[in-house]
């Protein structure tokens, strides 16, 4: 898998090219020294500084150093142009949060047959540029 600030992206042609199914991982760093001073100040929950812990259904361990969203979607090639118009006519999208790399890896190659070296930065994908 190719490190990439933004996540790591996969790309899959559908419906001879007319469409592209992507599948996005996205590294949250998860509980900061910063985070912990606030939760122990009372100023935020751990809830609000991190709401993916609810998608998550717990609270990870705090020794957890990321969290992962994996986004997957399909979108026609004609809206690949415009970072708007993409978002407004992606489809089938789906987000789900892991605490384990390993884990999410395993879920993308059960439910998408997609490997971890299968991912690439975003600039080799169609994915559009902001």
């Amino acid at each position: 898998m190719e490190a990439d600030p933004d996540g790591a992206f996969f790309e899959r042609s559908l419906d001879g090219g007319a469409t592209s199914f992507y599948l996005i991982i996205r590294p949250r760093p998860y509980l900061t020294a910063r985070d912990r001073e606030l939760i122990d100040q009372g100023i935020f929950s751990l809830e609000e500084l991190h709401p993916e812990v609810l998608r998550l259904g717990r609270t990870p361990s705090p020794q957890t150093p990321w969290l992962y969203e994996v986004e997957s979607f399909k979108v026609g090639r004609e809206h690949h142009d415009d970072q708007e118009v993409f978002n407004d006519h992606a489809t089938d999208y789906r987000s789900e949060v892991f605490d384990n790399l390993s884990t999410l890896l395993e879920h993308c190659q059960k439910e998408f047959g997609v490997a971890a070296s299968d991912f690439r930065k975003r600039d080799a994908t169609h994915y559009p540029k902001f």
